[in-house]
């Protein structure tokens, strides 16, 4: 299956979002699809706050689990008969710097198995969630024969088919991992890139990368968050007041 299939603006974009109306990493990334993405509508599943305004709601009681939650979310947007085919997935703290005028491009982050190794030497252990997930997700791209996969969590949006994406994480790992399925759509790979959540895989800022990510823990204090709130500091048409 191709991307390039459609135009370029009947992609819809869907973000799966934590509970909680304080959330200032959401804001400033729906600043940054409206300036920079072209799309058709903005779909929010979880919980979409009060400020939130001209998206498609998709609102659910968060489940205990973090992991739970996100699946349904995404679940329940995907099961949405107004979706487009093809869709960008956003987590909350994802924001696109630079404009666009067709499609998004694909970035990963090299082969699977030197990310878990690389996890590992930053002392990520087995308990950790993350590693968890990654592994996980590395033993069912196995299990499903996807040989030596590339690694798709360097925290930037994906475009995926909305058809291809439901049937694909049905089967779905404990510590459930949306982005890291992408290698079983049979799509384009994608271009090496650095994290656009930075650390020691890159500055993304330094490097020029289109895409930034930031933490709830850090979005008010880092060159991440100067970064995006230097671009972006007007509301946009997806706030209330606007």
């Amino acid at each position: 299956m191709s991307a390039l299939m459609s135009s370029r603006a009947d992609r819809d974009v869907v973000y799966v979002v934590r509970p909680g109306d304080d959330n200032e990493e959401l804001r400033y990334s729906l600043r940054s699809v409206a300036a920079n993405v072209p799309h058709r509508r903005v779909w929010v599943a979880g919980h979409c706050p009060r400020w939130v305004t001209g998206v498609r709601r998709v609102e659910l009681p968060p489940l205990p689990d973090k992991f739970d939650n996100q699946y349904q979310s995404l679940m329940a947007a995907l099961s949405q008969p107004g979706l487009a085919d093809w869709f960008y997935l956003f987590n909350d703290d994802m924001y696109v710097v630079e404009r666009f005028h067709g499609d998004l491009p694909t970035f990963n982050l090299g082969p699977l198995a030197g990310y878990l190794d690389y996890l590992g030497s930053i002392g990520k252990r087995p308990l950790n969630g993350w590693f968890r997930g990654m592994r996980e997700m590395s033993r069912l791209l196995e299990a499903r024969g996807v040989s030596d996969p590339l690694c798709y969590e360097g925290h930037v949006p994906l475009l995926f088919p909305k058809a291809g994406l439901l049937s694909a994480i049905r089967a779905r790992t404990p510590h459930f991992l949306p982005f890291s399925y992408y290698p079983l759509l049979d799509l384009p790979p994608g271009v090496l890139a650095v994290d656009a959540k930075g650390g020691t895989l890159g500055d993304p800022v330094a490097s020029g990368l289109p895409f930034l990510s930031s933490d709830d823990d850090w979005f008010g204090r880092s060159s991440i968050g100067d970064r995006v709130r230097d671009l972006f500091p007007d509301p946009c048409r997806y706030e209330v007041g606007v």
